[in-house]
């Protein structure tokens, strides 16, 4: 699968993207523990999230994502804060 392709017009396919990125370190489409902390009810801010998902956190082993668009981004964070326990997300 190539994301990258996806163009900035585009809806992102955040399911997808959680299920083969995303997933290694946040389990469940992020709603469990993994490598990486849960992301459903996380209580930073939207803009934390999105500058954390473009630029990354080296140090706490998060990889930028600066290849996503900011729309893209945005989508995510939404993605993130529709995660419900025990409800496939969209």
């Amino acid at each position: 699968i190539n994301l990258q392709a996806q163009q900035t017009d585009q809806k992102l396919d955040t399911k997808n993207l959680f299920r083969n990125v995303c997933g290694f370190c946040h389990e469940d489409y992020g709603r469990k523990q993994g490598k990486g902390p849960p992301l459903m009810n996380n209580p930073n801010t939207d803009e934390f999230l999105a500058n954390r998902i473009k630029k990354g956190s080296p140090q706490k082993g998060m990889a930028s994502f600066s290849w996503l668009t900011d729309e893209q981004i945005r989508e995510v964070v939404a993605s993130i804060r529709r995660l419900k326990p025990e409800v496939e997300p969209e």
